[in-house]
């Protein structure tokens, strides 16, 4: 199933019950916040459950393999929790893959804020 699309940048899927996520992202590393309720957890689980080849859901168990992935989209949700020093610094270096991190605060990750985006759940 093709969920992110590498060249425009854009995630697209209808999970099992019928949530549509659409999010275009803008550069390589994006961090996002939102208000409790919005999806972000929900978009995470759902991205993991469809287990897309070009994706890594990182995770407070996996989140230390992140410098093995290569050429996929890293989607980190509660970065606030489970990121640390270490691994902030492998996000700053990586050349070879891109990030959507939920997160409240920068955590020291070398973004613009052109890279800073609010997450809203549209009721339509």
């Amino acid at each position: 199933m093709q969920v992110y699309d590498w060249e425009n940048n854009l995630i697209d899927f209808t999970d099992c019950n019928g949530v549509n996520f659409y999010v275009q992202i803008r550069g390589n590393k994006n961090i996002v916040a939102g208000k409790a309720g919005t999806g972000k957890t929900l978009m995470c689980t759902r991205l993991k459950e469809l287990r897309a080849d070009n994706i890594y859901v990182a995770e407070a168990d996996n989140i230390s393999k992140i410098a093995e992935v290569k050429d996929k989209l890293i989607v980190i949700d509660r970065a606030d929790i489970i990121l640390d020093k270490r691994t902030v610094k492998i996000i700053n270096n990586d050349r070879c893959n891109r990030y959507l991190i939920f997160a409240r605060k920068p955590l020291g990750i070398e973004v613009t804020p052109n890279f800073f985006a609010e997450f809203q759940f549209d009721y339509d």
